[in-house]
């Protein structure tokens, strides 16, 4: 059975390397890797974050992003936990995420929690980089 430490981290908005979050993940990266995965990429509007971040639901569409592979994932994975506000705002879990070879990868990503979607702007391109 896998470990926690063996499974990557699928990033899509401010954790993305050159996104405005990355330098929490940064030091510990020890692979990345262009992935993509199956659902849908909306901007969070809504309070004092609005349009500051982009969330993931499982609906239907392409959310494009990066995994990254840590020397300790078990620490960084607390890091994001931290800064996603897992189990609050987001919900970390295991999901399907595919290399640009089309390679499915088991990894951890974070999904906004039900009841917190809200009325916020679908990005149709999947791609956070583009918008931010």
């Amino acid at each position: 059975m896998k470990k926690i430490k063996d499974y990557p981290l699928f990033v899509y908005g401010t954790l993305r390397p050159g996104a405005s979050h990355y330098h929490l993940v940064e030091q510990e990266v020890s692979l990345r890797r262009k992935a993509r995965v199956n659902g849908r990429l909306y901007r969070y509007s809504s309070g004092e974050w609005d349009g500051w971040f982009p969330y993931l639901t499982k609906e239907e569409g392409i959310v494009y992003g990066d995994l990254l592979y840590f020397q300790h994932t078990e620490e960084v994975l607390a890091i994001s936990d931290d800064f996603e506000d897992n189990g609050g705002l987001y919900q970390r879990e295991l999901y399907s995420a595919y290399t640009e070879d089309g390679v499915e990868h088991t990894a951890w990503v974070y999904f906004i929690m039900d009841g917190m979607e809200g009325d916020n702007e679908w990005i149709v391109e999947g791609d956070w980089l583009n918008v931010m």
